[in-house]
């Protein structure tokens, strides 16, 4: 037997399922985890470097085999219902169930998540933040083009993938990156340009290399997390 819990993201998908799968004393599974494992990356990071439409097939197989082989409860991500294929697996071969919440709780539960790919801002968004008094910043890998009306973006390229946001209040590379040279972005038209040391063992040597380039290129400014050198993690 399977039970799939589905719904909205927040909805409580993983911790309900875990609290069911031991009062019925069945093994439990998250999509969502399996899927990183195979990745070996974070959904985030997959989703921001190859695209939904990838990811959904990622997904859509690993629902496919977790719905033929596991006997037990399966906690799914909040958007796999959106393909047939995936309503098809859960619907045929096991019981399903929805866990409805309100919008309100919602937002109580996830207006600080900063892992779920399809929390987008868009331009509702802003205009109703606005209209409330607040300001919006964004920090974003610069891969997709961002809403109107943000009042402050920041711009982190990753690795290879493509920028397209060429304009912006500040850039701020992750330093030193394989196969990433800061003169490569020193033509976009922000104010501010941070160089931020990589994290890791190396993290005293890469902030050593990260002010030899600032001083050697003065466009560049030094770029911490001081959350992270007082050791706060």
């Amino acid at each position: 037997m399977i039970v799939s819990l589905v719904g909205l993201p927040g909805s409580g998908k993983s911790t309900v399922g875990r609290q069911l799968a031991r009062r019925l004393q069945l093994p439990f599974v998250d999509s969502d985890h399996v899927i990183e494992e195979r990745l070996g990356c974070s959904i985030r990071e997959y989703f921001e470097r190859e695209g939904e439409a990838r990811f959904r097939d990622v997904e859509e197989s690993v629902i496919d085999e977790l719905t033929e082989r596991h006997q037990g409860v399966l906690s799914t991500g909040g958007g796999a219902v959106l393909r047939a294929a995936n309503r098809e697996h859960l619907r045929s071969r096991g019981k399903v169930i929805y866990l409805k919440s309100s919008p309100d709780e919602l937002y109580r539960r996830l207006r600080h998540d900063t892992n779920r790919p399809l929390l987008q801002v868009d331009e509702a968004l802003t205009t109703a933040l606005h209209a409330r008094g607040f300001t919006i910043a964004v920090e974003t890998n610069g891969t997709v083009a961002p809403p109107p009306g943000l009042d402050w973006i920041c711009v982190s390229p990753k690795n290879q993938a493509e920028v397209v946001v060429t304009k912006g209040n500040e850039l701020k590379l992750v330093y030193p990156q394989l196969g990433v040279d800061p003169a490569r972005f020193e033509g976009l038209a922000f104010e501010h340009f941070f160089l931020q040391p990589m994290d890791g063992p190396q993290r005293a040597d890469n902030t050593a290399k990260a002010i030899e380039y600032c001083q050697q290129h003065p466009q560049w400014r030094l770029g911490v997390q001081s959350h992270k050198i007082i050791g706060i993690r």
